[in-house]
């Protein structure tokens, strides 16, 4: 039960950010999994925060580990 609070306690922490937006919310054929983007920062790149998965869609792309997800920068912004 702890750990169930602590994880939602760190899912609100993370939602909370400021600068963080939401663009969208997709369903993740691959994964079976619902996920929602946000903006995030990679190694001083602009990239997108995906919950849930722990490596980007595209295997080109700068990857940063967060928490409970990735932030993967596209190849043509790295």
């Amino acid at each position: 039960m702890e750990c169930i609070v602590f994880l939602l306690f760190l899912l609100t922490l993370t939602s909370a950010q400021p600068g963080n937006q939401v663009d969208n919310t997709e369903y993740d054929l691959q994964d079976q999994k619902l996920t929602k983007r946000v903006s995030c920062d990679c190694k001083g790149k602009s990239g997108t925060y995906w919950f849930g998965i722990s490596k980007c869609h595209d295997p080109n792309s700068l990857q940063c580990s967060a928490i409970l997800g990735v932030c993967c920068v596209p190849p043509e912004r790295s």
